[in-house]
């Protein structure tokens, strides 16, 4: 929670006892005197759920308040690996996959899927300088079944993104991975939509 936030939340808290405290008169009981403050936490939950989960990304709180970049959605995405195929000794092609990511005010999970695997961040952090968002996250890639003894091993490894603007319509980044692999992702094209594995984020996009 940044500054800002924690003195609106300490805002919404003491007037709200205020109010309470003045209504309700000076208290002669235990419950009485509890009740300004049990009033005061529950108007700053609402006040700070509300943000957190409905409003956190409207223009109005951009640069002041929400400082970080709306990411919301399903996204198409193209990777490309240094990863030599052992079965050919090449390295292999450009990767289709697609990309859900869930955010709220202090939380964020990209999810990625492609034919052979699928990924999900487990740890992630912002920073901005010079009107640049960088978004660094680690992540896991399980592989599907089949290919983990042949092709590739469960494994975690590490993304640094450039975005550009509160609300992109692309992005990209360079990633590494504990296997020594090394490649670039490219990230464009947001939809509205849930997907939860490859085939959903190809129909999703085959839709006009």
């Amino acid at each position: 929670m940044n500054k800002e936030l924690r003195v609106i939340i300490v805002g919404v808290t003491a007037a709200t006892w205020l109010v309470a405290a003045l209504l309700w008169g000076l208290p002669t009981t235990i419950l009485g005197a509890a009740r300004p403050f049990l009033a005061a936490i529950t108007a700053a939950s609402v006040v700070l759920w509300v943000y957190e989960t409905q409003i956190w990304h409207w223009p109005i709180f951009r640069r002041w308040l929400t400082k970080i970049p709306d990411l919301r959605g399903v996204w198409r995405v193209e990777i490309q690996s240094t990863w030599i195929d052992p079965d050919t000794g090449n390295p292999i092609g450009p990767i289709e996959g697609f990309a859900q990511v869930d955010q709220t005010a202090t939380n964020f999970c990209m999810r990625t899927f492609t034919e052979e695997s699928r990924s999900k961040t487990v740890a992630y952090a912002f920073s901005f300088d010079q009107e640049v968002f960088k978004l660094a996250i680690v992540y896991e890639n399980q592989p599907h079944i089949s290919l983990r003894e042949k092709r590739s091993a469960y494994h975690q490894g590490s993304a640094a993104f450039h975005v550009r603007g509160y609300k992109p319509v692309s992005f990209s980044g360079e990633y590494w991975t504990e296997r020594k692999s090394i490649g670039t992702f490219s990230v464009s094209s947001r939809k509205k939509g849930e997907i939860d594995s490859f085939e959903a984020g190809r129909e999703l996009f085959a839709k006009p």
